[in-house]
């Protein structure tokens, strides 16, 4: 949780760059999200979304994912708890918790 608070694609001119505010719809805001990062670290997003503790690099681009697919649910589209957590799942929805009780 350390490495997540300062990461950099949770600083304001990484969210800028993503225009989140052209997505019409929500399931934009995952692909967008996970595309670019997958993009800038050379990856395929679905190397990010089925990372598992065990690759820490990969694990944390997926927390940072789902932080900021939240962030953008909230902000962009007014969703509220429950909705967030229906379209996130389980599985990503334990990791935006826990970033939330940690900070």
């Amino acid at each position: 949780m350390l490495k997540l608070r300062k990461h950099k694609y949770l600083d304001s001119e990484f969210i800028y760059s993503l225009n989140i505010d052209k997505c019409k719809y929500q399931y934009e805001i995952f692909e967008k999200v996970f595309k670019t990062i997958a993009d800038e670290n050379n990856l395929k997003w679905k190397d990010i979304y089925l990372a598992t503790h065990r690759s820490v690099e990969k694990y944390t681009l997926l927390c940072v994912s789902s932080i900021l697919i939240d962030k953008f649910l909230r902000t962009e589209f007014h969703l509220t708890v429950i909705s967030r957590e229906l379209l996130l799942g389980v599985r990503l929805n334990e990791i935006v918790r826990d970033y939330y009780k940690f900070i």
